[in-house]
């Protein structure tokens, strides 16, 4: 039997992708902040575990990284902090 995970590992690499991003880059990442948490919440209850974790370490920079180097948070997400 042969699994394909293919498709899991490139969106475990994309959610992995916005946390860098917006951990690294935080003030060219800041217009992009609603759509990343958005697109990194989606996954919150994908059915496979890898997708979740990823989710969860994404948010962390996401939600934080931003405000923390000064970035304000668009309207979107002052609930996330």
């Amino acid at each position: 039997m042969s699994v394909r995970t293919g498709v899991l590992d490139e969106k475990c690499a994309a959610l992995q992708a916005l946390g860098v991003y917006a951990e690294h880059l935080p003030l060219p990442f800041a217009p992009h902040l609603v759509q990343a948490l958005q697109l990194a919440a989606a996954g919150a209850n994908y059915f496979h575990e890898d997708i979740r974790v990823q989710v969860r370490r994404s948010m962390h920079p996401i939600c934080v990284g931003n405000t923390a180097r000064g970035a304000r948070a668009p309207l979107g997400l002052q609930r996330c902090m």
